[in-house]
């Protein structure tokens, strides 16, 4: 078939292999946690003896393989516990820092993440040290977080500039396995600092507070009611609500239901 796709001036590419002629190559894993220390997404490495290694995520929500459609930080309960944090590249090597004491994460993938469909939120505000591969997709993977995460305005940001005298692709988990300092290796090595916020182009967003209150803060409410209420305090005429939730929690079965009992009285 690759003659063929050769002789007719397509491209061959190599067929995608199932889960199943996999499992028997499976090597680690990773559990990706919420906020709740909830395992959201497990990430699988094969290493099967005639072709590259492979990552595979399961969607614990949706009990399936696949890449969620917003892919979490790796340790993001760590993350919310610490002002500073250490993006690497990949799990292995963000395991190595977190078994030395240090509050460490990654985008899914590595390398190959999508920068885009990344939620980075989690690292808002804190402090924030890159360190990248010692090759050229670690510098592409830092440059591209660094873009994001000044985009989405952290304390401070900065990448390390690996020592000259490590290998190529050498990276963080390689120096836990040399025995280095971990903490002294990110003090004493040299960083380059980049912007750690962007600034908003929009006067608005220079200029406006938006303040938003939870429901129970209306129910509480003793101000005197305003006329023609639709429903206490949560539906009024000319009012917004939002209402707002995770993917697939029954956001549409929830509202229908309670505009069905509003509309009976």
């Amino acid at each position: 078939m690759a003659s063929i796709s050769e002789w007719l001036g397509k491209q061959h590419t190599r067929e995608k292999k199932s889960i199943k002629d996999l499992e028997q190559y499976m090597t680690c894993s990773w559990n990706y946690y919420d906020e709740n220390n909830q395992v959201i997404v497990i990430v699988y490495r094969y290493d099967p003896p005639e072709g590259k290694k492979e990552y595979r995520p399961f969607d614990v929500k949706e009990l399936r393989f696949k890449e969620p459609d917003v892919r979490p930080l790796y340790n993001i309960p760590g993350i919310l516990k610490s002002d500073k944090v250490v993006l690497v590249e990949g799990e292995k090597c963000a395991e190595a820092l977190i078994e030395q004491g240090i509050t460490a994460t990654t985008a899914m993938f590595g390398s190959n993440a999508s920068p885009d469909k990344t939620d980075w939120t989690p690292l808002k505000g804190k402090h924030i040290v890159i360190w990248p591969d010692n090759d050229e997709a670690g510098k592409r993977y830092a440059e591209n977080a660094a873009k994001k995460l000044s985009d989405l305005g952290v304390a401070s940001l900065t990448t390390l500039k690996i020592p000259q005298n490590k290998p190529k692709g050498w990276d963080a988990a390689d120096g836990v396995l040399e025995g280095i300092n971990v903490e002294e290796f990110l003090a004493s090595t040299p960083c380059i600092n980049l912007p750690a916020t962007s600034t908003p182009t929009t006067d608005i967003l220079k200029t406006k507070r938006f303040v938003s209150f939870p429901a129970r803060q209306y129910l509480s409410d003793k101000s005197p009611m305003p006329e023609d209420i639709i429903a206490p305090r949560i539906l009024t005429p000319s009012g917004l609500l939002v209402f707002a939730g995770a993917p697939k929690v029954g956001k549409s079965d929830f509202l229908i239901s309670w505009l069905f009992h509003i509309a009976s009285g």
